[in-house]
This record gives structure tokens, sequence and C-alpha cells, in this order.
């Protein structure tokens, strides 16, 4: 039985979408820089056993997926990744995604390391703008946003 390496990306695209991945890459990579920039303020407020368990448990649902129809595969992470968010923000949920996705691309998939990067990216700036679009949701509504040391309340 031959072992077939993974392909990049990169050499299966056009010019067209090479500049579309090379733009999520680094807007991800941007994204996930300004979340470790900000994690050491949230890191103390957050209990980091919480943060270990639900770093377990996002690699342990995405190494465990279903097959769709299609052929495509659906991990079960989504749901602690928005659980991450909104109890520790959106920092520490982008890394808690990002490890979980490196972790499930390259060891458990086999898949090449620029999937895994792209994947990489496109979890840090999702989880960056919902984050950002529950900020604007609570500021609305006029509650304190969860996650900055604040417990939800209605300001009067």
């Amino acid at each position: 039985m031959s072992k077939t390496k993974p392909q990049s990306i990169f050499k299966e695209q056009g010019n067209t979408s090479r500049i579309y991945l090379y733009i999520v890459i680094t807007l991800g990579l941007l994204a996930f820089g300004c979340a470790i920039w900000q994690t050491p303020d949230f890191l103390k407020r957050a209990d980091l056993i919480s943060i270990f368990i639900f770093i377990v448990m996002n690699l342990v649902a995405e190494s465990t997926y279903t097959i769709l129809p299609n052929g495509g595969r659906m991990t079960a992470s989504f749901s602690l990744i928005l659980s991450a968010l909104i109890i520790f923000n959106a920092p520490i949920a982008i890394i808690i995604a990002c490890l979980g996705n490196l972790f499930s691309t390259t060891i458990i998939q086999k898949r090449h390391w620029s999937i895994a990067i792209f994947n990489f990216a496109q979890y840090s700036i999702a989880y960056g703008m919902a984050a950002g679009t529950m900020f604007l949701m609570y500021t609305l509504s006029g509650l304190l946003y969860p996650g900055i040391g604040e417990t939800p309340q209605i300001v009067i």
C-alpha cells in the first residue's frame, strides 16, 4: 500500500484563488496575533483549569467527525467554541479553536500544513467577527459584555 503525500492547496489553485488564500491567511494571522496580544488581560480574569478543559474537549471534538452525504466532514467543535466565546471572550476562544484545528488537520486527518494554516486563519477571522458582533449586540441592548470580568446586567 503506497502512501500519498498530502498536497498543498497553493499548487492546486489559479492566481485569483491564491490571492484569496494569501489574503485570508494574512488577515487570520493578524486576528490571531491580536488574540495573543490581548490574551494576558483575559487570562487574569479566567480560570486556567476551565480553559484547559475546553482545550481538551475541543481536541476530542475535532478528532471525531461525522461524514456528510457529499463526502465532507463535520466536527462537533462549533458548540464548544461558541461556549468558549461566550464564557471567556474572543482571544481565548480563538486560541482554543486554532489549537484544535491544527491538531485535527495535521495529526488526525494527516492533511497538508497549508490546509491547516488556512483553516486556522479562517477560524481566527470568523470567531473574531463573531466576538465583535456579540459585543455590538450587548452594547446596543444595554448589557455589559460577559467575559471581560463583568457579569451581564441591565444598565439603566
